[in-house]
């Protein structure tokens, strides 16, 4: 093979790479939900209680949900599991008795569950209702139709979800490890966290100080003042017009000008005839 044509192979040879390997892929939409519009203050507001059950190999995937809860902005989320149960009672009654408008919300998972219905039941106990219980695969098989003493109750199976994406006609059926992380769960878990933060009252906002560019004048005294009546030298510091106050008009019918006065020395004066009848006189230029 010539130079030539290995040249252009080897030029040629990142392009084609390039081509073919690099492919661009346009990301999803964003859609803004309902979860977003919540500000962070009200989000405070919201304690959320995970109580998983024991697995040294985190099989429930419980802890993914609380990752995902506070990247979503709630920072009050316990995370334990059924023996932790205890401690999540005195954490649940301090809290209530020190922020008295804090709501609660229970999720337990597995084994976790009935756990999560017996801090539930706590709640109600003391006088402050859990507002929403979510109950994640229990293992007892009993159905729970009573609230147990939240005010709403929701109970998830992995029989009763839909594999997420396309659905062909030979699909998995939903494993109980992915219930957790499963897009039905956390929609469900986003839409009540929204509703509840929807019912707390916003924060008040704060007065704001204010600040002064400059320092402010001091109040004026309650003083009368008594101006000393201006020197002869200073009059010229008096106003004038067009400054001063205008004269008073005076009635159309007085005569401001004297009448006129008639010199009486002087002759009375002659009337001229007609220029028709003038005649011949001396004087008048004719002959």
């Amino acid at each position: 093979m010539t130079r030539r044509p290995l040249a252009w192979l080897l030029a040629l040879l990142p392009a084609a790479v390039g081509c073919h390997h690099f492919t661009q892929r346009h990301c999803d939409e964003c859609f803004p939900r309902p979860i977003d519009q919540i500000p962070d203050q009200t989000k405070n507001c919201i304690h959320i209680f995970l109580i998983d059950h024991f697995d040294p190999f985190a099989s429930s995937n419980l802890a993914d949900v609380r990752r995902h809860l506070i990247r979503l902005g709630f920072g009050k989320v316990y995370y334990g599991y059924s023996h932790h149960v205890g401690d999540m009672m005195v954490e649940l009654g301090t809290v209530a008795a020190e922020h008295p408008a804090a709501r609660f919300v229970v999720i337990g998972s597995g084994a976790g569950a009935d756990a999560a219905r017996d801090l539930a039941a706590f709640g109600a106990t003391i006088g402050t209702p859990v507002d929403v219980a979510i109950y994640l695969e229990p293992k007892s098989d009993e159905v729970w139709a009573e609230t147990g003493g939240a005010g709403t109750t929701f109970t998830l199976r992995a029989a009763d979800l839909v594999p997420p994406g396309p659905c062909p006609e030979d699909f998995k059926p939903v494993k109980e490890s992915d219930v957790a992380m499963h897009p039905e769960t956390l929609a469900l878990i986003e839409r009540e966290l929204a509703l509840i933060g929807m019912t707390i009252p916003p924060p008040g906002r704060p007065e704001v100080p204010r600040v002064f560019l400059v320092e402010p004048m001091p109040p004026p005294r309650d003083t009368k003042p008594h101006p000393r009546p201006l020197a002869p030298e200073w009059q010229f510091l008096r106003p004038r017009y067009p400054f001063a106050p205008s004269l008073p008009r005076q009635r159309p019918d007085i005569e401001t000008l004297p009448m006129p006065r008639v010199v009486p020395d002087l002759p009375r004066p002659t009337e001229l005839p007609p220029p028709g009848d003038w005649k011949a006189t001396p004087g008048n230029g004719k002959r």
